[in-house]
């Protein structure tokens, strides 16, 4: 080899070197990192993440497609959020591709069973599960302070079922006021949006 060819090889390799530890640099010396799962994503495509522990807000939102790449750090995963909620948005119409892009990250461990003893055909099955076979281990918040129990009792009766309350002391009231549009001078926007509040 001349030198030329040995010049260019350690230029790529400290180019690569830069790139594997970039991220890393960016966020090895915080103690906490937060970030979307698409930035994560994006992130780990070409280089390094280093982790302790992951937590994953809005758990119930988030989906397998998005949650699963999250493995490769080895690291603990906790993932916060209401199960109950809007599940990930999916416009798929085969199951396989609702089973990683529709269900929620809560279902995890319920992909990984079907992926050990069924074939990928019935992979798709995922996607029929309305809740977890593979138990998380989980913890049920079962009082709310942002809302009273008028509002609590009625997602406890249809959504929850464990007895979940509200705060006693601040009743949600919820008020319905039917406007005809208008035409006002744009002057007027910020008077008529302070006079509409609650």
């Amino acid at each position: 080899m001349d030198d030329r060819t040995l010049e260019q090889l350690d230029t790529d390799l400290q180019a690569a070197k830069a790139q594997v530890s970039g991220p890393v640099a960016q966020t090895g010396d915080r103690l906490v990192n937060g970030m979307t799962l698409d930035k994560f994503i994006g992130m780990t495509l070409g280089s390094a993440v280093v982790a302790d522990r992951i937590f994953v807000d809005e758990a119930g939102y988030a989906s397998l497609a998005k949650t699963i790449p999250l493995l490769i750090l080895n690291v603990p995963i906790t993932f916060i959020g209401d199960h109950r909620q809007l599940p990930p948005v999916c416009e798929a119409d085969d199951n396989i591709s609702k089973a990683f892009w529709e269900m929620p990250s809560i279902f995890i461990r319920d992909a990984f069973r079907i992926a050990e003893t069924e074939t990928p055909f019935q992979f798709g099955e995922l996607a029929n599960l309305s809740e977890p076979t593979l138990g998380l281990e989980t913890v049920r918040l079962k009082k709310s302070f942002r809302f009273g129990n008028d509002l609590a009792g009625l997602l406890n009766e249809f959504v929850y079922k464990f007895g979940f309350e509200g705060n006693d002391e601040h009743e949600m009231r919820i008020r319905c006021v039917h406007c005809q549009s208008m035409d006002f001078p744009v002057s007027w926007a910020p008077k008529c949006a302070n006079a509409m509040r609650y």
